[in-house]
């Protein structure tokens, strides 16, 4: 087939939402969650590992009350 891309678009372009099957579009949904789950999740866990937390950019000047900064950007963690 030489036209994968094209066939595949036109099938899109003409389904209809009423046309796809109520298992698929729970299954669809399932993935969605468990998608969203994960992602979210894996955003947490990059700063809660205790081998990659985000470390202070500065400390404060004696008898300064201003709190150090901490960055938070993402960070690897080769502790795993």
């Amino acid at each position: 087939m030489a036209h994968e891309t094209e066939t595949l678009a036109g099938y899109v372009a003409e389904l209809k939402f009423e046309d796809i099957p109520p298992e698929v579009l729970e299954r669809a949904k399932v993935l969605t969650l468990d998608f969203l789950g994960s992602a979210i999740r894996a955003r947490r866990d990059v700063f809660r590992c205790c081998h990659c937390r985000p470390r202070s950019s500065s400390t404060p000047a004696a008898g300064s009350s201003t709190a150090p900064r901490v960055s938070r950007k993402p960070m690897t963690c080769d502790r795993r």
